[in-house]
């Protein structure tokens, strides 16, 4: 078996043989690396592999069920660990809710924004160009009624 690092190369054994012996022993098994390559064992039925950086190798396999893959505990959990990390970064969080205002420019990536609501009046919300173009007066439009009335102040 050919291996590469990283970078594309070849990694050989000591002496030079164009390969490295496989610390694989067990179908399944994955070949890991912490300061040293090593086998990562496979985990049994019903189990995912997750990182764990205090395991070698920084990988291990739990059971799914152990993973609460809900929504709302799963935001819980993000919240409860970035407030136990450090509470300053739990405020970065955007939620979805809204309850978190964004404090800068945000780039949409590419992306649109769909499925905004109308409007309100006096407002700053943002509009569709389907809103804005039926309830505005064309620019051309408007030129033209101003044209209009200049004429009709004329002719009095």
């Amino acid at each position: 078996m050919r291996v590469y690092d990283a970078s594309g190369v070849e990694k050989t054994n000591a002496t030079g043989g164009g390969g490295v012996s496989s610390p694989l022993t067990t179908k399944g098994d994955l070949w890991g690396y912490g300061t040293a390559d090593a086998r990562v064992p496979i985990g049994t039925n019903g189990q995912v592999l997750t990182v764990d950086t205090t395991a070698a190798q920084d990988l291990k396999y739990v059971d799914q069920s152990a993973l609460d893959t809900t929504s709302t505990s799963a935001i819980a959990a993000a919240e409860a660990f970035a407030t136990a990390a450090d509470a300053t970064q739990l405020a970065l969080l955007i939620k979805k809710d809204g309850s978190v205002a964004f404090t800068g420019d945000q780039s949409m990536g590419s992306h649109k924004l769909t499925n905004l609501a109308t409007p309100t009046a006096a407002s700053s919300d943002a509009a569709t160009t389907n809103y804005v173009d039926t309830t505005t007066v064309p620019i051309a439009t408007f030129f033209g009624l101003l044209e209009a009335s200049r004429l009709c102040m004329n002719m009095v």
